[in-house]
């Protein structure tokens, strides 16, 4: 036996003792810690059992912070504070009155609230069941009864717990105190107070809870606000007691416990609302309890030492045999003596055995997964598994696999196909692509690489350059990034481009290098026949991004009635500002997509509820994770929908305007002053948009259709018999019969004579 194997063993015997010795330790100190501490426990016995319980009614309470959160993540919520008017039935109101369906989830609804409002401030409405109510000093009484006062007051009470969550004792109407909950409702975004929620508190459940407090049929338990107002209480069936000798005595007495009569009173403060409840417990059943408690402690800790000790004394007895073998077999140094199956030496050794063998087995695995560890390892720290610097090189220790690197650097490499006509098969098998492109890199590295697929176009190369130069790394890197996309454009048709971040420590700034070669392809200005890129052709990181308030108001007024070329143009005009003339770190650019995100919504606010609605429009509110290019391009869908909306809205409007121009025109065609001025003066248009009008909808111009009238009305009459042309020519609106007869063979193609004698 080797002194490696010796000192195994020893430590081995050591564990196996402290086995049996730990045991009477710990008996020992636990009788003497509960015999020391048994008065103070049972001093405080009953204190701590009400307080107790007392806790458990925060608790219930302390829940009701969940309510405004919830109420918080509902966009029906302000909408219904923006109206004027909320009519009976609304969606809206249906929405936000689910919230008493889902009430369920807080384990409250049947517990302890009696009732809801949701106080709307800027419109003062109160919501109820599938209606709202404006508060006006009319209907206020009627609204708010429970609350015991004005008006005036009730504004002034709301305005003041605009940001508040709070518990108010309200005085009701009978003159009994309600215990209710205030808590504000505020914009998620803005964070501007929308309504304030009023709950009133089942006084019911809170007696139901405060029952428990009572130990004997004498107790008496009361509810009081910081200004000793009851709130409510609780009294056992002989207790005596009423409020006016409790406020009396607790005026002259300070909030601790102390003696009133036979009873002993604990006052215990609430920890979350400031309420205070006063018990008073007989005297005689306080001291009984203590007693009996007292007793249950020192003969639970008796019995736990006794058995303690009968425990460890078997168990010494049982190995003692066990125990000389362990010795003998140490001074020896061989095994010479036989051990029983059951023996638990026999048992010690073979597990010491397979645990050694197992080690080799696993050292020889390790050598085996030498390269898939490392590997393993790099994908990990790359995709930011492994952050801390001291994370990796402890891994790396422990598996005895610390690579000695000199130099490393994060390609990114970006595949695409060169002429997708010729090769469709990339696009339908992405996958083809990237298994291409990893057995090009993979065929041309002149040393250690490391592949991420990051997606099916773009892969992360982690390029390990050992016992080399600096200068001779960066050229082995510009060598295989020349030969790879050679090798890959000639064989395969595809194009590779390399953003390269600069040469680093391994150990300490794996997750540098590559967050810099993304800001390299993200930034990077391509230029024909340039393939390799590095941290020199991209502008210095800027720590703020460029969308002032001109840009922000454009950009709103081109979604709402802007073509997409214009609107194109400005979200291009916008990436070339933040991503082409300066550069940003990823960190940067998701704030400039926030805040344009965050002012569309803003400026579109005044849009109708069903263009709100629309998916267009949710895809922007509700996608929180989008990037630059994804926003832009959901930016141009809701301009598209919002543009077409408008387009049938303005066509249907414009119609109706022609159908009214009409009728003026049928009514007045026989005034001789008749103009399109005339029809822009009764309907308050411009001259450019009723010459629209006459254009686009009525499909001929004003003169034309003005004189095709007056020709028709004037053929009517010619036929009739009965007229003078002359007489014709005055009553159709012409103020001589020359003009009327020149329009008359204009339009007609005869003369009024040759019309009348056919």
């Amino acid at each position: 036996m080797d002194t490696s194997e010796k000192h195994m063993f020893f430590r081995i015997l050591l564990s196996y003792l402290s086995v049996l010795i730990v045991p009477v330790l710990i008996g020992i100190l636990i009788y003497h810690s509960a015999v020391t501490s048994a008065t103070k426990i049972v001093r405080n016995y009953s204190h701590n059992m009400l307080n107790q319980s007392v806790n458990t009614i925060d608790a219930r309470l302390k829940e009701l912070e969940s309510l405004p959160f919830f109420l918080e993540s509902m966009p029906e919520l302000i909408s219904l504070s923006s109206y004027e008017s909320i009519p009976k039935g609304s969606p809206e109101m249906y929405d936000v009155y689910q919230f008493y369906k889902r009430m369920p989830k807080f384990s409250l609804i049947n517990n302890i609230i009696s009732n809801i409002q949701v106080v709307l401030l800027n419109n003062e409405f109160i919501l109820m069941e599938n209606n709202a109510l404006r508060i006006t000093p009319q209907t206020y009484a009627g609204l708010l009864s429970y609350t015991g006062m004005s008006y005036d007051d009730f504004l002034t009470f709301s305005r003041d717990r605009l940001y508040s969550n709070e518990f108010v004792p309200f005085t009701g109407t009978d003159g009994k105190v309600t215990p209710t909950v205030i808590s504000s409702v505020t914009d998620g975004n803005t964070r501007f107070p929308l309504a304030l929620i009023i709950i009133q508190l089942k006084e019911s459940s809170l007696k139901k809870i405060m029952t428990e407090l009572l130990i004997d049929p004498e107790s008496s338990v009361f509810l009081l606000d910081e200004n000793n107002n009851l709130i409510t209480s609780v009294q056992g069936a002989d207790s005596m007691l009423s409020f006016e000798d409790v406020k009396a005595y607790l005026l002259t007495h300070p909030k601790t416990d102390s003696e009133y009569q036979d009873d002993i009173v604990t006052t215990i403060q609430s920890r979350y609302i400031g309420w205070q409840y006063c018990i008073f417990s007989p005297k005689e059943a306080v001291m009984s309890s203590m007693l009996a408690a007292k007793q249950n402690v020192i003969l639970l800790v008796g019995l736990s030492l006794v058995m303690s000790i009968a425990f460890t004394a078997m168990l010494c007895l049982h190995k003692a045999s066990s125990l000389k073998k362990v010795a003998a077999y140490l001074s020896s140094g061989s095994q010479d003596m036989t051990f029983s199956v059951k023996d638990e030496f026999s048992c010690l050794v073979n597990a010491a055995s397979k645990l050694k063998m197992s080690n080799q087995e696993l050292q020889q695995n390790l050598l085996k997964q030498k390269p898939l560890l490392e590997a393993t390892t790099l994908r990990n720290a790359l995709s930011g598994a492994i952050s801390k610097p001291e994370e990796l090189q402890y891994l790396f220790t422990t598996l005895g696999i610390q690579p000695d690197h000199q130099y490393f650097s994060v390609l990114l490499v970006t595949a695409s196909p060169a002429d997708e006509e010729k090769h469709p098969e990339f696009s339908r098998f992405p996958v083809l692509l990237s298994a291409l492109v990893r057995e090009y890199i993979e065929k041309n590295a002149p040393c250690p690489v490391y592949c991420l697929d990051i997606d099916s176009r773009q892969k992360a190369v982690v390029f390990i350059g050992s016992h080399i130069e600096k200068n001779v790394f960066q050229k082995q890197l510009l060598m295989f990034a020349d030969q790879t996309r050679h090798m890959a454009f000639e064989e395969s048709s595809i194009s590779l481009t390399f953003c390269v971040s600069d040469s680093y420590d391994m150990v300490d700034d794996l997750s540098k290098a590559y967050n810099q070669s993304v800001v390299i392809s993200q930034h990077a200005t391509r230029t024909q026949g340039q393939y390799f890129f590095t941290s020199t052709d991209i502008p210095e990181i800027q720590k703020l991004y460029v969308y002032p308030i001109q840009t922000e108001l454009e950009l709103i007024r081109l979604i709402k009635t802007g073509s997409q070329s214009d609107l194109t143009h400005l979200l291009d005009t916008i990436r070339n500002n933040n991503l082409v003339e300066r550069a940003l770190s990823s960190s940067m650019i998701r704030q400039l997509t926030f805040s344009i995100r965050s002012s569309i919504i803003r400026g579109l606010a005044d849009l109708p509820q069903e263009q709100l609605t629309s998916d267009a429009y949710l895809k922007i509110r509700r996608t929180y994770d989008q990037t630059l290019d994804e926003l832009f391009q959901a930016i141009l869908q809701l301009n598209s929908y919002l543009v077409r909306i408008n387009n049938q809205l303005n066509t249907s409007k414009n119609e109706r305007q022609a159908e009214r121009i009409m009728e003026y025109i049928n009514s007045h065609y026989t005034n001789s002053d008749f103009t399109i001025y005339t029809i822009c003066e009764e309907f308050h248009i411009s001259e450019s948009f009723a010459y629209q009008i006459f254009r686009e909808v009525i499909g001929t111009s004003f003169a034309d259709l003005l004189e095709q009238i007056r020709i028709e009305q004037a053929c009517q009459m010619l036929t009739e018999g009965n007229h003078l042309i002359k007489d014709i020519a005055l009553q159709i609106g012409y103020t001589n019969d020359n003009s009327f007869r020149r329009a008359f063979k204009r339009v007609m193609g005869v003369t009024p004579g040759e019309f009348a004698s056919n």
